[in-house]
C-alpha cells in the first residue's frame, strides 16, 4: 500500500510540475527587434540590427506563418519586404548567439515605411559588380578582405553588408575567406608587406575591396564615392542618389576605372 500511495504521489508531482512547465511556456511573451533588410535571397532575409551579428530569417514568401504588416496594419497582398526596408521582426522563441544569428519561432514583420534607407544595398551592388568585373584578380587568391569604415553607413550595416557579399563570393569560390577588415588592420596584422624598393604594399594571397565615401562633396541626397580594388585598381566617380519623393537612392553612376599608382 505505502509503494501504490508513493507512486501516485510522484505522478503526480509530475503531472502538476508539467503543467506549470506548460503554461510557463503559454505565457511566454513575444520579442521584438528592429532590423534593416540588408538582401532578400531565395528564402532568407538578410538583416542588420543594432548589438546583434548579421541576422538570417526566413522571408514571409518561404514561411506563410509570418504576417506582414505596415506600419501596423495588415499589408496589402504580395508586399514584402526589399532591402532598404526597416521591419520590426516578433518571434517566439529567442535569437542565437551564432553568426548569422537566427531568431527563431518568427510569426510577423511589421515593414515601417518612415525607415527605409537602401543606401546599404547600393553599397552591396557595387562591391558584388567590382567582384565580378574583376574576378580574374580573385579567382587565384585565398583571402578576401572588404571595408566599409569609410561610408556612412553604421558599422552592424557594414558587417550585414560583408556577410552578403561573402555569400556572393564564395558561391563562386568555394575555398576562398571572406573578412571585414580595413587596409590599416590588414596592415597590423602582416597581411600586406612592402618591398624596401617600392612604395606599394603587396598581399599575395589575397585582395581587398573597399568603398570610401568623398566626404567634401555628399550631401544629404548625394552619395560620391570611389570603390577600390586589389591595391591598385579603382572605380571613379561612383555616386548615388537620393528620389525626393520615395526617399530611395537610385542606382549608382560608375565614373572611369584607373590604375593607383
Amino acid at each position: 500500500m505505502k509503494r501504490r500511495y508513493l507512486f501516485f504521489l510522484t505522478a503526480l508531482l509530475l503531472l502538476v510540475l508539467c503543467l506549470l512547465v506548460g503554461c510557463a511556456e503559454d505565457n511566454t511573451e513575444p520579442m521584438t527587434l528592429s532590423c534593416r533588410v540588408i538582401a532578400v535571397m531565395d528564402r532568407e532575409l538578410l538583416l542588420a540590427a543594432d548589438g546583434h551579428p548579421p541576422i538570417m530569417a526566413l522571408s514571409p514568401a518561404a514561411n506563410p506563418k509570418i504576417s506582414v504588416l505596415r506600419d501596423g496594419a495588415a499589408a496589402p497582398d504580395g508586399d514584402a519586404p526589399i532591402p532598404g526596408d526597416w521591419v520590426l521582426l516578433t518571434f517566439s522563441d529567442g535569437i542565437t548567439e551564432t553568426s548569422p544569428a537566427l531568431p527563431r519561432g518568427v510569426t510577423q514583420m511589421d515593414i515601417i515605411s518612415d525607415g527605409f534607407d537602401n543606401l546599404a544595398a547600393v553599397y552591396l551592388q557595387v562591391l558584388t559588380d567590382l567582384a565580378a568585373e574583376q574576378a580574374s584578380l580573385i579567382a587565384d587568391k585565398s583571402m578576401l578582405a572588404v571595408s566599409l569604415e569609410a561610408t556612412a553607413l553604421p558599422a552592424w550595416e557594414r558587417t550585414a553588408v560583408v556577410a552578403a557579399l561573402a555569400q556572393y563570393i564564395t558561391g563562386q569560390y568555394p575555398a576562398m575567406t571572406v573578412i571585414e577588415e580595413s587596409r590599416s588592420d590588414l596592415i597590423a596584422k602582416g597581411f600586406l608587406t612592402k618591398d624596401p624598393d617600392s612604395p606599394r604594399w603587396h598581399w599575395q594571397d589575397g585582395s581587398i575591396l573597399s568603398v570610401s565615401e568623398i566626404t567634401h562633396k555628399c550631401t544629404d541626397r548625394k552619395r560620391y564615392f570611389i570603390a577600390f580594388f586589389d591595391l591598385s585598381h579603382a572605380w571613379t566617380g561612383c555616386h548615388t542618389a537620393r528620389d525626393t519623393e520615395t526617399g530611395i537612392w537610385l542606382p549608382y553612376e560608375k565614373g572611369g576605372s584607373m590604375l593607383i599608382d
